[in-house]
């Protein structure tokens, strides 16, 4: 019955498709079906209020019937959608917002880059997306992350904020337990209750007189001063070299971690990947350090893995 149900309401909107392309689509609170997507138009401006596929990898588009900038992902139009492994902003360069629970517990979805024309995210966009590892914030994107924005994202290890981030809000990161480093720039002023509730391992960097500072102190949440004198207020004062990811052991993952950050996937904007990374000892991160590791993890005796270095 359901099946029947969704067959009658796609051939529906197919239909309102090819009534479109005689009388113009436009009408305000229209809807439109294209490849999977259902599209309002309002204003001249289209929306995606939701998705149907069986597909991976989802792209927002720039147009929709290549004429109607898309310009806002509407509130739930992603939730549990669960085929969605990668999701891409890069041609959608007229969208400015995400809405609230767009792209809630979608389990597959594993990394995605905000884009710069991203100004507004909504409450609870991306949380509970548990294979989630990697976010990016790229230069010129939203400036304020929302409430819950990537609560009980359990797989999420890495993300890199823009320099431009004011805000971060109340439980945003909440039980994300695998991040364990998270760099916060100076321009941050407000940091939201439990912003990082359930985050046990996590060391935030951040300068000497950044608010970040102050509010990990005030919050018992362990820091690192990027800028401190010989003798830091808190961290690290020796590292394994090889241990490119920081967790305090040379695996198989640290070589991954190096490929990745030479590959461009991941930044290393406090130079700590190079540091711990360089496994041959010539002060140059390449594809060799990453060799030096796999050699390590099988036997082959090397100079410079696994030895502790002082800092």
């Amino acid at each position: 019955m359901k099946k029947a149900l969704k067959r009658i309401a796609t051939a529906a909107l197919i239909t309102v498709v090819a009534l479109s392309a005689v009388f113009g689509a436009g009408a305000a609170g229209s809807y439109f079906y294209e490849d999977g997507f259902t599209y309002g138009v309002e204003d001249g401006e289209a929306y995606v209020h939701s998705y149907e596929s069986d597909d991976w990898d989802v792209v927002i588009r720039e147009l929709f019937l290549n004429k109607y900038r898309i310009t806002a992902i509407e509130h739930h139009a992603f939730f549990e959608y669960d085929a969605m492994e990668t999701l891409s902003f890069y041609d959608a360069t007229y969208l400015s917002s995400i809405g609230s629970y767009a792209f809630s517990r979608c389990p597959k979805l594993s990394y995605t880059s905000i884009t710069p024309s991203i100004q507004t995210i909504g409450n609870n966009a991306f949380d509970s997306c548990t294979s989630m590892s990697y976010v990016r914030f790229m230069k010129g994107s939203a400036a304020d992350i929302p409430e819950q924005c990537f609560y009980g994202c359990a797989e999420l290890s890495t993300v890199i904020f823009n320099n431009e981030l004011r805000s971060i809000g109340k439980l945003a990161f909440a039980n994300c337990a695998s991040l364990e480093k998270i760099t916060i720039p100076d321009s941050v002023t407000e940091i939201g209750e439990n912003a990082f509730m359930g985050c046990c391992d996590l060391v935030i960097y951040c300068t000497k007189n950044s608010y970040a500072l102050k509010w990990a102190k005030e919050n018992g949440v362990h820091y690192y001063v990027t800028d401190a004198d010989p003798e830091p207020d808190h961290g690290t004062e020796s590292f394994i070299r090889g241990d490119a990811d920081g967790d305090s052991e040379v695996t198989i993952l640290d070589a991954t971690h190096i490929q990745r950050f030479l590959a461009g996937i991941i930044e290393d904007p406090d130079g700590m990947i190079a540091l711990r990374g360089d496994s041959d000892g010539d002060d140059e991160l390449t594809i060799i350090d990453a060799t030096m590791i796999q050699r390590y993890l099988v036997g082959f005796e090397t100079d410079y893995v696994g030895e502790t270095v002082e800092i």
